[in-house]
C-alpha cells in the first residue's frame, strides 16, 4: 500500500490498479461488517460501550481507507485516460 501512494509510476501500472481494487473491494467489505457489528451492538439491551465504541472507531477508518482507495483508482484511471 505504501508503494502504490509513493510512487505515482508503479500506481499507474495495470497491477498497480489491481492492487488498488483488491483494497478497494476489502476495505469496504470492512466497513460493512463492522458497521454491522456497530449495529448489533447498539441494539443490545446492556450495552458495552466500549466495544461499540471500538467498532465505530474501526468502521470509520475503514470507510475513510475505502474513500482513499476509490479516490486513488478514479484519479489514476483519470490520469490514464488523458
Amino acid at each position: 500500500m505504501l508503494l502504490l501512494m509513493s510512487n505515482m509510476a508503479l500506481s499507474m501500472t495495470r497491477p498497480g490498479i489491481y492492487a488498488s481494487i483488491i483494497f478497494f473491494v476489502s476495505f469496504a467489505l470492512l466497513t460493512f461488517f463492522q458497521s454491522r457489528e456497530t449495529a448489533r451492538h447498539l441494539q443490545e439491551a446492556k450495552m458495552d460501550w466500549l466495544q461499540c465504541g471500538a467498532d465505530l472507531a474501526q468502521a470509520l477508518m475503514s470507510s475513510m481507507m475505502c474513500w482513499m482507495f476509490f479516490e486513488m483508482i478514479s484519479m489514476t484511471m483519470t490520469m490514464r485516460g488523458a
